[in-house]
């Protein structure tokens, strides 16, 4: 299992002081941390740059899921993931 973290340079300190910081210690070894490029200079929802970063994130799903087992991901059945 690896837990995927894509942010850009705005979002550092939510990173930082609340998303890390609530990580459990047995899920840290866990963690891939992915910077992106500040693609949105407002980081307003929707604003210019905001697809190109979340295309980006699709595209680090979808390398993590192509590399599969060598990051320890996958696997015979990836029921982790859940559609709501």
């Amino acid at each position: 299992m690896k837990l995927f973290f894509c942010f850009t340079p705005s979002h550092l300190p939510l990173l930082e002081q609340h998303f890390l910081p609530s990580v459990p210690d047995e899920l840290r070894p866990h963690l891939v941390l992915c910077e992106m490029p500040q693609n949105c200079p407002t980081s307003e929802f929707d604003g210019q740059g905001f697809q190109t970063t979340c295309i980006r994130k699709v595209e680090v799903i979808l390398d993590a899921l192509a590399k599969g087992t060598e990051l320890g991901i996958g696997g015979k059945r990836a029921s982790a993931v859940r559609s709501s």
